[in-house]
């Protein structure tokens, strides 16, 4: 039996209808980050004409040595020298000098702590992020990158780049004993 013709257009509506109506809202939609593994931060850097964007994913234990809200006072001096070190970008990546990069400006992006006397969730993860953003003048001499991030957050074992630039993508593995990554 043939479908009517004025009952096609009425179905096609109807599924139309529930596939919008079943579509998650973008506050919903999936977003993927870096693996919270301590003693290991993500940095995905990527050069665009002159300007070189590197972004920082950390447990806070690396940061600031805890992933609970601040309990005292040693613990929020932690927390701020955490917010100015990434707040100030400077001496947190080496290039070389022939690049002329200069540091430009970070946003950050800190856990949200717990709020004050409301019990914390076993397992809880506590995450910062840096974007830091400088330009670069002569970006062809940009041939390496040092996280200096593994002597300067707390208790880095391992920093994992991932650089994207016009000559190409790679990802590597720096540790304390092999901290520069050629920029191929």
């Amino acid at each position: 039996m043939k479908t009517p013709l004025l009952f096609a257009p009425a179905a096609c509506c109807a599924v139309a209808c529930c596939v919008v109506l079943t579509r998650p809202s973008p506050a919903e939609e999936f977003e993927q980050h870096p693996p919270h593994e301590h003693g290991m931060v993500t940095i995905n850097a990527a050069l665009d004409g002159n300007q070189l964007v590197i972004e920082l994913h950390s447990p806070a234990v690396n940061v600031v040595g805890f992933e609970h809200e601040p309990r005292n006072d040693g613990e929020r001096a932690a927390v701020s020298a955490a917010g100015k070190l990434l707040r100030d970008g400077r001496g947190l990546f080496t290039m070389p000098k022939e690049a002329r990069c200069q540091f430009e400006k970070a946003a950050i992006k800190a856990p949200q702590w717990e709020v004050p006397g409301q019990p914390e969730a076993p397992g809880q993860h506590a995450d910062y992020e840096a974007r830091l953003t400088y330009q670069c003048w002569s970006p062809g001499h940009l041939t390496w990158l040092e996280p200096a991030v593994l002597e300067k957050l707390l208790n880095v074992m391992e920093a994992r780049p991932n650089i994207a630039t016009p000559r190409g993508q790679q990802s590597e593995v720096a540790t304390s004993g092999h901290t520069r990554v050629a920029i191929q």
